[in-house]
């Protein structure tokens, strides 16, 4: 009989069109207390009210008695792995005879059977539907929570075999709920509060379960926590756990349950991913065959199912397959899970080499929904790379670092300091270079981040060893192609496994190569304006400019583009304004292309003067000589509606460059648990503050500035000092407060300490 909405409104109106109850009912062959219910519906609520539920639901006749259903529900807790057949088997045995279809129901209520294939996930509760009774009793349990009566909402909520996910037990405080939805509760927390709570409150479960011998829900409980410490990058953890809950996944007759589908592909994809992390890239591709093979086996096959192959695909480096997997699975995806696998497509364009589509996507979507603020600011360092920028490269590498959520951390740090060094290599500073990475070697080591490490070693190092190893991570093989002079091979390598950032990276390290390319006039492959950077073209200059105490300047030059590249000292004799002009270039068009109103520079340092001009043209003059920059290098050009200053061939680089670089990496080491790792980088950083800067420079810009860095500086060391009187380290605190003591003579807030 069809009781549809529009029936019902079809029902209703034909009453009021004939008169007479019976004759409708008989006309319409329904019984007429049904219509005289809906006519009553009606007269009460209108067309909206005949969507009302029938009457208070009542059990099918032949359900199966409440003793023998927690017996049937007994057997799939304390054996997770228990197949319909098997459990049949066991019951007969204790004498309580019952159908496979019997079973099967019941399991289906309690939630350990009747998934959605089409939707299955490790989210299992969103992939179970719920039933009629459920779906009351939760309608009810959300009408006593309005009316404030918690308890008696609570009680009815604890009566539900299975209740998928719903916002109102988020709403009901733990100590109300029975273990089962403590469960559930805790599945949807899953990243709704911190990570380190989160796992506390897991093993507390985990831990009553176990108890109580619910394996099946201890079995679904653990899962979410391999997934959070996958999250916060914990492999040892995280292999120790899986290695544990898989034995409550046990064949029987040489086959698993299929309803364990789920969590024995989940549990191998994490598997796979931790061996990958630890470097043993050989068990992670036997592990990722195995997936493979349990995903041919599935008829139907969920699209969160390709979405984690795809994960595993980014883990082992095989961004063309992760494509595949990711494109295969967008369309099935729910809303929040789409934005995560387009970010995915979104960073494997980028590692294709489309860095002009990327940054033009980036300006145009709303790029938070996409990826993390980190890793937007990442990508535009990769991209200010590859356009010749290498000043905005390591600003945008520290924005990146200071942005590192906590499970983002141990991967954001190597990738930012490994674009950073790249950078100081690009603009001929090879030993900053080298000593960014020997200091990342030792953080890498510590985060226990196998792949990372041999990355670092063979930049370091330079050896050929492993070449011909076949299971390696293609990140790793094309370092050694290189360090073997095999250039072309690792470029068009490069290009086919989607590494065309790590082969411009890396490249940096390698002028050689590309000296011997150019003399033999062959094609480097790379764009022209990496090509423009100090290492590669020995026309450029670079100078570094340490400010923050007496002023220091060192001079970097190409000689010949296969020797890499000079550094000197230079001894000079500047007065207070010309090195006030000095720094202000450094800060103000730290690189090649870049330029300064000349009105900006007058109103700075001759706002009064009659010809400033003049007065420019004679400390541009000073600093030229003293300096030994080509003419041509600092360029006043009064082409264009305002005459400016250009920077047609310099790269500087500062010491406060350098301490803001430290102490972004200090801030996500000490979010990341790393304490000795960040103590360790944030008195790196104080080293490099030998005074206080821009001494007798009086002009508006030094002044505002010197303002600006102190009170930084001030913060950054206060913040320690603190962080050591915590930690009970009181030595370093006093050091470092003397230091700084003696540097803000002035500071009120060092005062204070």
């Amino acid at each position: 009989m069809n009781k549809d909405l529009q029936f019902r409104l079809k029902a209703v109106e034909s009453y009021f069109r004939i008169g007479s109850l019976r004759k409708t009912a008989q006309k319409l062959s329904i019984p007429y207390q049904t219509l005289h219910r809906w006519v009553k519906w009606f007269k009460e609520g209108g067309k909206e009210n005949l969507e009302r539920e029938k009457f208070i639901y009542r059990k099918p006749w032949n359900r199966i008695s409440p003793d023998i259903e927690k017996i049937i529900v007994s057997l799939k807790e304390r054996e997770p792995a228990i197949t319909v057949r098997k459990a049949r088997e066991k019951l007969e045995k204790k004498g309580i005879r019952i159908s496979i279809k019997g079973i099967w129901n019941v399991w289906k209520r309690y939630g350990y059977a009747g998934f959605k294939k089409e939707n299955l996930s490790n989210e299992w509760t969103e992939s179970c539907e719920l039933t009629v009774e459920a779906a009351r009793k939760l309608k009810k349990a959300q009408s006593l929570f309005k009316k404030g009566k918690i308890k008696e909402a609570s009680e009815i909520l604890n009566s539900i075999p299975f209740l998928p996910r719903n916002e109102l037990i988020l709403k009901i405080p733990d100590s109300f709920l029975n273990l089962r939805r403590l469960v559930e509760k805790h599945i949807y927390q899953f990243g709704q509060i911190p990570p380190g709570s989160y796992l506390e409150n897991t093993r507390k479960l985990i831990t009553e379960l176990e108890k109580r011998k619910m394996y099946y829900s201890m079995l679904r409980t653990e899962i979410t926590e391999i997934i959070t410490l996958e999250w916060l990058g914990e492999p040892y953890k995280q292999i120790k756990k899986i290695n544990r809950i898989k034995k409550l996944i046990k064949k029987f007759n040489g086959y698993y349950s299929y309803l364990l589908f789920e969590p024995l592909f989940t549990l191998s994809v994490s598997e796979a991913i931790c061996y990958a992390v630890m470097g043993n890239i050989d068990k992670a591709r036997k592990i990722m065959s195995i997936c493979k093979k349990l995903l041919r086996q599935k008829k139907t096959v969920s699209p969160y199912f390709l979405f984690d192959m795809g994960s595993l695909c980014m883990n082992l480096e095989e961004y063309r397959e992760a494509e595949h997997w990711f494109k295969k699975c967008l369309d099935g995806l729910d809303s929040e899970t789409k934005k995560i696998a387009e970010g995915y497509l979104f960073n494997i364009s980028m590692l294709k080499g489309n860095f002009h589509k990327v940054n033009k996507s980036l300006k145009k979507i709303e790029w938070q929904k996409w990826v993390h603020n980190s890793w937007f600011f990442l990508f535009q360092a990769l991209y200010a790379l590859t356009k010749g920028s290498p000043y905005r490269a390591i600003e945008l590498s520290q924005k990146s670092l200071n942005l590192l959520k906590k499970g983002e951390i141990k991967r954001g740090i190597f990738t930012n300091y490994l674009t950073i060094a790249c950078t100081y290599s690009g603009i001929g500073e090879t030993e900053k270079a080298k000593e960014i990475l020997k200091n990342t070697l030792i953080i890498i080591k510590k985060l226990k981040l196998k792949k990372e490490e041999t990355i670092i070693k063979l930049l370091l190092q330079k050896k050929e060893k492993y070449l011909k190893k076949e299971n390696i991570f293609p990140s790793v093989k094309l370092i050694l192609l290189l360090n073997s002079g095999r250039y072309e091979k690792a470029y068009f390598y490069s290009k086919n496994k989607y590494l065309i950032p790590h082969f411009y990276r890396y490249i940096t390290f390698y002028p050689e190569l590309i000296g011997k390319r150019i003399k033999n006039r062959k094609p480097t492959f790379l764009p022209k304006s990496i090509l423009r950077l100090p290492v590669f073209k020995k026309e450029t200059i670079t100078f570094h400019i340490q400010f923050l105490g007496k002023l220091k300047i060192y001079r970097i030059e190409g000689k010949e583009i296969e020797s890499v590249t000079q550094k000197e000292r230079i001894k000079f004799s500047l007065t207070p304004k010309q090195k006030a002009l000095l720094i202000h270039l450094a800060l103000r068009i730290p690189e090649p292309g870049r330029i300064i109103s000349l009105d900006s520079l007058y109103k700075n340092f001759w706002k009064n003067s009659k010809n400033p001009s003049k007065n420019l043209s004679q400390l541009l003059t000073k600093l030229r000589k003293q300096l030994r920059i080509p003419s041509h290098f600092l360029e006043v050009s009064r082409k264009g509606e305002k005459p400016v200053l250009k920077n047609n061939g310099i790269y500087f680089i500062t010491d406060y460059f350098e301490f803001r670089e430290k102490i972004a990496g200090a801030g996500a080491l000490l979010r990341a648990g790393q304490w000795e790792l960040a103590k360790r980088e944030f008195i790196s950083a104080f080293r490099l503050v030998r005074g206080e800067p821009f001494l007798r420079m009086y002009d508006r810009w030094s002044e505002d500035l010197r303002l600006g860095i102190i009170f930084e500086i001030e913060k950054e060391m206060i913040k320690f000092i603190e962080e050591c009187k915590n930690r009970n380290e009181l030595k370093i605190a006093r050091k470092i407060f003397q230091k700084g003591k003696k540097i803000f003579k002035y500071s009120d807030k060092f005062k204070e300490l």
